[in-house]
């Protein structure tokens, strides 16, 4: 099914495949191989890329109440905009998942799945790819996504990320609750994040 590599990638593909919806399985395959193509321009390993990316919605069939129980049952704190949206939990809740039952230990991975929908002021390298690679997989055929592949295959990680990033600001600021985590995030991206200076 995938063309992944990596020493768990078979495991991995299996767990996803039997708790998975059809679409998010296949998007997450193609989110691991995506972002493994340009792992090394965005200074990550290729193990990371493919584990991160074929995890990221590991809880993504849960529903909104089995989201609150998990984070609850986990000490995952909730913010008020996730009790109000809970499906924004699911990479919190599939992060510990992935910790605790998975014995996936990399603190970058960890990071990287909690804060794949949001992002996070100072996220790291790994965070920052799966972020990218969410938005943009192959997979993703609306305009936005095209263009940002686009700017990845023309100018680099780096422009993609904030092209990436003030799509997805523009498209939560439409909505009742804003997270103030990614208002934040996006501030930082432009004031000192990883290739920009700073």
């Amino acid at each position: 099914m995938a063309l992944l590599k990596t020493a768990r990638a078979e495991e991995f593909l299996e767990l996803i495949h039997a708790r998975l919806p059809k679409k998010t399985l296949r998007h997450s395959v193609s989110v691991a191989e995506f972002m493994a193509s340009f792992a090394t321009e965005a200074g990550i390993t290729e193990e990371q890329a493919e584990t991160a990316g074929v995890l990221h919605d590991y809880s993504k069939g849960s529903t909104g109440e089995e989201l609150l129980e998990a984070a609850e049952s986990y000490g995952i704190e909730v913010s008020k905009v996730q009790r109000s949206a809970p499906g924004l939990l699911h990479g919190p809740v599939a992060a510990e998942a992935c910790r605790r039952t998975l014995g996936v230990t990399d603190p970058a991975i960890y990071d990287a799945i909690y804060w794949h929908t949001t992002g996070r002021r100072g996220l790291g390298r790994l965070g920052l790819a799966l972020y990218v690679a969410d938005f943009a997989e192959p997979l993703r055929e609306r305009p936005e996504a095209e263009e940002a592949r686009a700017i990845l295959a023309a100018d680099g990680f780096y422009e993609a990320l904030r092209y990436v990033a003030d799509r997805k600001l523009k498209h939560i600021r439409t909505k009742a609750l804003v997270d103030p985590v990614s208002e934040d995030f996006h501030a930082w991206l432009l004031e000192e994040a990883p290739g920009n200076g700073g």
